[in-house]
């Protein structure tokens, strides 16, 4: 099977843009090669039409006010760290896992070079 030849012999033009220009052989001139159009019958699809499903109406839930009032405190006090100062050092410093840094601070009693040293270990 190697070496046999199907179809016709396909002609290509390449025209190269520049200074040069190269005589060009006379050949038969280039006639494209169109195979026929078969036209196949399209087999249309059946349309089928989806039920239209109504969703539920759903009541809007009324507005109706605690049968007591809710008393909200004023403020809620933060509790603070005593280890607070170092802790913000190390914040600043890019660790942010705030219970990872407490845990350590505590660790090494508030000392925050220590505290740095075993961050970086782990």
């Amino acid at each position: 099977m190697v070496g046999k030849k199907f179809g016709r012999p396909l002609w290509i033009k390449i025209e190269v843009a520049g200074d040069q220009v190269l005589p060009q052989e006379e050949k038969e001139p280039f006639v494209p090669f169109e195979e026929p159009v078969v036209e196949q019958p399209v087999a249309e699809e059946p349309v089928v039409e989806e039920p239209v499903v109504q969703e539920p109406e759903v009541p809007e839930p009324a507005l109706v006010a605690p049968p007591f009032e809710v008393a909200l405190p004023a403020e809620v006090p933060e509790l603070e760290y005593h280890y607070q100062d170092a802790l913000n050092a190390l914040v600043a410093m890019g660790f942010g896992n705030v219970e990872l840094n407490k845990f350590v601070l505590d660790e090494h009693k508030g000392n925050v070079e220590q505290a740095l040293e075993a961050i970086l270990r782990l």
